[in-house]
This record gives structure tokens, sequence and C-alpha cells, in this order.
């Protein structure tokens, strides 16, 4: 129910609030209190604090390490990954299925942005890519909003 669920996002960004501190603003924890919500999760600070340590110490650190290490990350979409994967029943297996989602994007002709590991998130298999990138280059014939660069649209928009 609508109430519930606002709810318990409500308490869930309060318990962020009082478990993190000043040292989250809220474009970070706000996406990650949303991520909990949506899991019908009520974010334990400690527990979250126990999975990421988890994370950190498995075998496949240094993939953890390079994933959230690169330059296409943005702050809030590293938290909002961070939680999937501490909510995640196995990590590592969910963070090579997102590895190789990013590869089939790429290969599917989309370009790397920082938008590219929530896509993955989505992604169900290569073919699952393929159609995406129709679809999106289709709708940047007919939506020149989706063409801009800087604020100018591109020639091939044209």
């Amino acid at each position: 129910d609508q109430t519930a669920f606002i709810q318990l996002l409500k308490n869930n960004n309060e318990r962020m609030e009082l478990f993190f501190g000043s040292d989250v603003q809220s474009n970070a924890r706000i996406p990650l209190a949303v991520q909990f919500t949506f899991s019908r999760e009520t974010f334990n600070g400690p527990l979250f604090e126990k999975n990421v340590k988890e994370i950190h110490n498995q075998k496949s650190r240094q993939s953890f390490f390079e994933f959230f290490s690169t330059s296409s990350n943005s702050s809030v979409l590293t938290y909002k990954l961070l939680a999937h994967f501490a909510l995640h029943p196995q990590p590592e297996q969910e963070l090579h299925r997102l590895k190789l989602n990013e590869k089939a994007l790429l290969n599917a002709g989309f370009k790397s942005s920082s938008y590219q590991r929530i896509a993955a998130l989505f992604l169900v298999d290569e073919a699952h890519a393929g159609k995406a990138k129709v679809l999106h280059d289709e709708m940047k014939k007919h939506h020149y909003f989706q063409g801009f660069y800087g604020g100018f649209t591109t020639k091939t928009n044209k």
C-alpha cells in the first residue's frame, strides 16, 4: 500500500541519516533509501556495514574495487550499486553478471557512460542489449532531446 511504502521510505531515510550522519549527503542517501524500500527492507546500519565488509573481503575483492573505482561512476550511482550488491544473496555472481551485461551493451553499440551500470542491472541477455540499442536509436531519430550533447543537437539527429 502507498502509505506503508512512504512510511518505510521515510523511516529508511531517517535511519540512514542517523547511521551515516553528515558523511553521506541527501543526494546519495535518498537513492539508497529508495533501494532498500523497494526491496521491502528496513535499513539496518550495522548489518549494511557488515555486508559491505563481506563484499570487500570476498575473493573477488579486486574486481569489486575496480568496479567501484572507475571514472564512470558518480557518487549517487555508486551508492545505488553498493546497496544492490549488499542486498543481493550472491554479490560475486551478480558482479560477474553486471560485467557481462556491460560488455553486451558496448557490443550492441552503446557508448560508455555513467548510466551504463544501471542499464546493466536491467539487461536480460545480449539479444536484449541489441533490441535496446535499436529502440534507443529510433527514439533519437524522433526525439531530438535524446541527441543533445552539451546542449546542442548532433548532426545525425537533424
